[in-house]
């Protein structure tokens, strides 16, 4: 088994990769929300305004066996009372294609069903990120709603979508993962 663990976001060792990661043009592309920010100090004034907003719920590096970050993942729009939140997970380049998204997505939705009594999660996409698409509906998202030409970029507007997974589809897909994860 693929081994991959969650831990919380510290500034001295993450601020600076999340820095790179996030505020290059070509992966901005993929937030539903787009920010415009400069320079590392901006940076950090900007996430640590996120985390006292609550902006970001939950907030994870993941990690290897070996405390190598390979990307990170977090809620927003978490809304307990309701029963729902957004999620999202990003790997770092090369640490895609390997299964290590698939590990680290089922440890966070499984983290957020046993911590929160939420109903359901939610993932947006925007159509230009075929590969997350895919993975997300192998996972067991379904689709709920498409947002057509959301976003105007490149010369060509393209479309939002929607995807969720309940508490019991989760637990119904990914039981047998679950159990080999945590042992």
């Amino acid at each position: 088994m693929i081994n991959v663990r969650l831990r919380r976001f510290d500034y001295s060792k993450d601020l600076e990769r999340l820095y790179g990661y996030m505020c290059r043009e070509e992966n901005q592309i993929l937030f539903s929300n787009s920010f415009q920010i400069h320079n590392l100090p901006m940076f950090d004034r900007w996430i640590t305004e996120k985390f006292a907003e609550n902006f970001y719920h939950d907030f994870f590096i993941i990690e290897d066996g070996g405390e190598n970050a390979l990307g990170f993942t977090f809620t927003y729009d978490f809304n307990e009372y309701s029963g729902h939140c957004k999620y999202t997970l990003c790997l770092y380049e090369e640490y895609r294609d390997r299964g290590l998204g698939a590990v680290a997505a089922v440890k966070m939705l499984d983290y957020l069903f046993n911590k929160y009594p939420l109903r359901r999660v939610f993932v947006s996409v925007f159509d230009y990120n075929e590969k997350s698409l895919d993975n997300n509906r192998k996972g067991g998202m379904r689709e709920v709603a498409v947002l057509p030409e959301y976003r105007y970029m490149g010369g060509e507007y393209h479309s939002l979508h929607i995807l969720t997974i309940s508490r019991e589809e989760f637990y119904q897909k990914h039981k047998k993962i679950i159990n080999r994860i945590k042992t």
